[in-house]
């Protein structure tokens, strides 16, 4: 199993568990409560993303480009907290959500398997 595939899974591990508490009427730490999500969001977004290219492209060595990366994370950012907020109580507008969407961004990112470059042909 390679870094994506357990960041993947520990993500949402960690965001089930987190359902599991609030179904419970748990009460975790306000941290926990307000930033783990938006923490989790974007590995587990992205890592659905990319199993279900890899997936359909029959090709395990696809990555997700740092561009379509972030280009979610500024998706998710406008989103959740500039669009939704003024026309729902459940959302608030977050900086600190923003930094962390596009932590879990990167944090995904960087946790791709690189790609192996194919060997250099030397011409006689």
């Amino acid at each position: 199993m390679n870094k994506v595939n357990y960041l993947f899974v520990t993500f949402s591990a960690l965001f089930i568990t987190g359902e599991i508490f609030s179904f419970l009427n748990f009460t975790p730490p306000w941290w926990i409560r307000n930033y783990l999500n938006d923490l989790l969001c974007m590995p587990i977004v992205l890592g659905i993303c990319l199993h279900l290219v890899r997936f359909m492209k029959n090709d395990r060595t696809i990555r997700i480009s740092l561009f379509t990366t972030l280009s979610l994370a500024v998706f998710y950012s406008l989103y959740f907290e500039i669009f939704l907020p003024p026309f729902t109580e459940r959302y608030t507008a977050d900086v600190f959500d923003v930094l962390l969407y596009f932590t879990g961004a990167l944090l995904f990112y960087f946790m791709q398997k690189p790609v192996a470059k194919a060997p250099a042909v030397h011409k006689k």
